[in-house]
């Protein structure tokens, strides 16, 4: 990734005339920096996790192209840095850190550093079917406006783009493809799939289905293999 698209990234805000105290568990109005809200997979020494000042060859290693999609924070943020989002969940990292020797390598290193990041910013809940009742249509719209400012800022016209669990997938069948930035966004992206959603509750089903929807080792079912349409 070009050093000024990452400096973009470090520097944007969400709503900025609206702080969403929500999310700090101290109620502050603290600005909604987009390092708040996402991460990347880069693991390790290297790794961004809680970090003010990113390396030049670090954020060289950034991938753009590959965007994996969750749906929300699970709990208000009691003491967060920088890039921290998903970026410490032990399945994610298990998946993405290229870490597995049962893993094949050179689908591995095409998932280093790619960006990981939540749909909905501003409602915090860890139960995403009452998260998803929580929904009104005005914030859902809100929220892939917002999503949508992101993914411009990654400055690619090429992603591949993940999605976590049947969420975030209903969000986008439902409401993304009909929002009104839909056209510009859907240029962008040149495949959407959706798999298996890491919590801990689908901790069984996500070890042994996930590395097979992203082609890390060999598939025993081609259904569990969900393209979206988006067109």
């Amino acid at each position: 990734m070009e050093k000024v698209i990452f400096e973009k990234l470090q520097t944007y805000v969400f709503d900025k005339d609206n702080p969403w105290v929500n999310i700090w568990a101290d109620g502050s109005a603290r600005l909604n920096k987009l390092p708040y809200f996402s991460s990347w997979a880069v693991y390790g020494e290297n790794d961004l996790d809680n970090k003010e000042v990113i390396e030049d060859d670090v954020i060289s290693s950034l991938n753009g192209n590959i965007v994996f999609v969750a749906l929300n924070f699970s709990s208000p943020l009691k003491s967060w840095g920088p890039w921290k989002n998903i970026h410490g969940n032990n399945n994610v990292r298990w998946l993405l850190g290229g870490e597995d020797k049962n893993f094949n390598a050179e689908k591995s290193n095409k998932y280093k550093g790619a960006y990981i990041t939540d749909l909905i910013k501003n409602i915090i809940g860890p139960v995403a079917g009452k998260v998803m009742k929580e929904l009104e249509i005005e914030n859902i719209n809100k929220n892939i406006g917002w999503f949508f400012e992101e993914i411009d800022l990654l400055g690619s016209d090429c992603i591949e783009m993940y999605l976590f669990g049947n969420s975030v997938r209903d969000l986008f069948m439902d409401h993304v493809k009909k929002h009104k930035g839909y056209s510009r966004f859907r240029k962008k992206i040149k495949m959407c799939q959706h798999i298996y959603h890491y919590s801990g509750s689908n901790n069984g089903r996500f070890r042994k289905y996930a590395p097979e929807q992203l082609g890390l080792i060999n598939l025993t079912a081609p259904e569990r293999i969900k393209i979206l349409d988006l067109d």
